[in-house]
């Protein structure tokens, strides 16, 4: 139930230097300039296996009507810090927990009127990690501070307005399952204290 989550945006004075960035994304954004990141993660939980997270950044930058998810760093397989991989990621809409534990909840969709893990309306990133480098980019024609919050009916869950980790999925094995998650930080402050979950 939405109601009973409880949203709170830092102290101003506690936060003073990401809320100074903040203000320069929405200047940048009101002149059409590309913004910095409104979010981004590097702390990562890992699940048992073959995969290790070397050094990995994941950030969501916002303009108004886009969204940039990016990628960029080093991640080595089965010990292999050369290994040309594959992985998925998607923004999810609950933090992060072990699959065990049940996992980071559905996927975060924009519209959620849309069917479920629908590309275009969920964000995305579909990378290969060449010799152990991963560098990319994916975009979208609408700005996910502008997401909706409420049911995703067909995972019989529930989403706030903005994604709340990003997770990373195994395309190696069957079902693609998840391999590493990390909660977002947003740079205007926006904190979640409870899980949907």
């Amino acid at each position: 139930d939405l109601a009973t989550l409880k949203v709170r945006r830092r102290s101003p004075l506690a936060r003073a230097a990401p809320l100074v960035l903040a203000a320069a994304l929405a200047t940048a954004g009101a002149r059409g300039e590309a913004a910095g990141p409104a979010a981004r993660c590097s702390s990562w939980l890992m699940e048992e296996g073959p995969w290790e997270v070397l050094q990995l950044e994941a950030s969501l930058a916002s303009t108004p009507g886009s969204t940039v998810a990016a990628f960029r760093g080093a991640l080595s397989y089965d010990g292999d810090t050369d290994a040309d991989v594959v992985f998925l990621a998607h923004a999810h809409a609950d933090f992060c927990r072990l699959a065990s534990e049940g996992g980071p909840g559905p996927h975060w969709m924009f519209n959620l009127s849309l069917p479920y893990n629908t590309e275009a309306n969920e964000l995305w990133g579909f990378a290969n990690a060449t010799a152990g480098a991963v560098d990319i980019a994916d975009s979208r024609a609408w700005d996910f501070l502008d997401g909706e919050a409420g049911d995703i009916v067909e995972q019989n869950a529930t989403q706030l307005s903005r994604p709340l980790s990003i997770n990373l999925h195994d395309t190696f094995q069957e079902g693609i399952p998840q391999f590493a998650c990390c909660n977002l930080t947003y740079t205007d402050g926006y904190e979640v204290e409870a899980s949907l979950l």
